[in-house]
């Protein structure tokens, strides 16, 4: 059965929902979207408060599918897909005795947690989830992949640490500090 979190965006109907395999079928729909002008909003674990997962008139991209979680305790870094959730991202490195500071809900997906700033038990510590970003890949409204850290378009990257809304394009990979 289908959980409604939060009612007030309940009665938002897009005009289509498009479940992405991988970065080329965002790059494909951005692409389209941007040639005919259409609405679109990404959804990653779809428990945006302030609705940016929603839409009545436009596309929603969901990137559930995006389920990659690479780690590697030598170099502290995680890799983890936009569609992943928090238990699933907090298990995986676990084994790896690794953490990425985050959120307390289990089925909060790390896009939103992370672009909105992402406050957690371990936020103290290690600052908010988004303040850990080291890269992203980005696909921007033009369908353009852009690999963007620190030394690769370090504006866009600041953008994405906290700017939320999906303001800069669609994030499909994040790159976090990790801690042990």
């Amino acid at each position: 059965a289908r959980r409604v979190y939060n009612k007030r965006f309940d009665s938002l109907r897009p005009d289509a929902v498009v479940v992405v395999r991988n970065t080329g079928d965002v790059r494909a729909v951005m692409r389209w979207a941007n040639q005919y002008d259409v609405n679109v909003r990404a959804r990653s674990g779809g428990h945006s408060y302030a609705g940016y997962s929603s839409t009545d008139s436009g596309v929603v991209v969901d990137l559930s599918r995006l389920q990659t979680i690479q780690a590697s305790n030598g170099k502290r870094s995680a890799t983890v897909g936009a569609g992943v959730g928090l238990i699933r991202m907090y298990s995986k490195l676990a084994k790896k005795g690794l953490t990425v500071p985050g959120g307390s809900c289990p089925t909060v997906g790390i896009s939103g947690l992370a672009l909105g700033g992402g406050m957690g038990f371990a936020s103290r510590t290690h600052g908010l989830t988004c303040d850990n970003i080291t890269g992203v890949s980005i696909v921007t409204p033009d369908g353009r992949l852009r690999k963007v850290s620190k030394s690769n378009n370090p504006d866009l990257l600041w953008a994405c640490q906290g700017g939320g809304g999906g303001n800069f394009g669609i994030v499909t990979e994040f790159t976090f500090k990790a801690y042990r």
